[in-house]
């Protein structure tokens, strides 16, 4: 019989849902599966940056829901369930937000648990409209880290992308689990207790977190932004001729493409998707380069 309370390292704080305060209070105070992947670079939606933000309440950080995260929440049970009647040998529980002992701001809400003897598995649900060839990057992060605050012995993720039912079991790396919690350690004591503003980096999510931090300005002050403002000079003037260059190319490949949805490119006796046309509904076709 699991004993809810404390599972292996890691202790129960509450059983919350999206729609509960607690729930978002409780992850202001520590790092989740989401905040790793931004942390370490990972994340195609946040960065350290906007992560510090948040979590020294700068910023507040409001998700929209959309209609792909909706459909998600509405897919997890069945995709949950067909999980158990795939692995019957497995007792999987469904459970609720996790701390772990020795680092209570490393917060843990996996999809769910699955026992096998003795040995546990994380069990995460994800769903994309895209078809995926590998668990993408900051899916990785988030479990892993799930992993460190249980203890746990491996790990399953079960995927519907594409229209795709698929289930992977991610390789179990104590080395890297190690490091991302070194990792997400420096983060919370230098730049969350410490708050140490960290670097800007060049994702959209810093700049946007930096545009919300700054005043309207006086137009009777200036600052000479010195080299700062060569660079910046510099690679406007960059940006613009790379810009162009790359409308050209995408130009050439599409009037190439003529019928084709797909571009491809031959390195050996591999072949790589390297553009794809795309359109929504009767509007003009546009080209996705990879």
């Amino acid at each position: 019989m699991m004993n809810f309370d404390k599972i292996r390292s890691a202790v129960l704080l509450g059983d919350y849902t999206p729609a509960d305060q607690e729930w978002h209070d409780i992850r202001l105070k520590g790092i989740t599966g989401t905040d790793c992947a931004a942390i370490l670079g990972a994340s195609p939606f946040s960065s350290a940056y906007k992560i510090w933000a948040v979590k020294t309440g700068q910023i507040v950080d409001e998700v929209k829901q959309n209609q792909a995260m909706r459909l998600g929440q509405l897919l997890e049970p069945a995709l949950l369930q067909m999980f158990k009647e795939n692995n019957p040998q497995m007792m999987v529980h469904e459970v609720g937000t996790y701390a772990n002992e020795d680092y209570p701001f490393m917060i843990a809400n996996p999809d769910a648990l699955a026992v096998e003897g003795d040995k546990l598995w994380i069990v995460e649900i994800k769903t994309s409209r895209k078809h995926w060839n590998e668990i993408p990057p900051h899916y990785i992060t988030q479990v892993l880290h799930y992993a460190d605050v249980f203890s746990a012995d491996g790990i399953k993720v079960v995927s519907y992308a594409g229209g795709v039912y698929q289930e992977w079991e991610l390789p179990f790396d104590m080395f890297e689990i190690e490091a991302q919690r070194e990792a997400i350690k420096d983060f919370w004591f230098e730049n969350i207790e410490g708050n140490q503003e960290p670097s800007w980096d060049g994702s959209k999510a810093t700049y946007e977190v930096v545009r919300e931090l700054a005043r309207p300005g006086d137009p009777e002050v200036s600052v000479d932004l010195g080299y700062l403002g060569v660079q910046l000079s510099n690679a406007q003037s960059e940006f613009n001729q790379s810009e162009q260059t790359l409308r050209q190319l995408k130009s050439a490949a599409l009037a190439q493409m003529d019928d084709a949805k797909f571009g491809m490119v031959s390195t050996g006796d591999d072949e790589h998707v390297v553009a794809i046309k795309r359109q929504r509904g009767e509007g003009k076709v546009w080209l996705e380069v990879k």
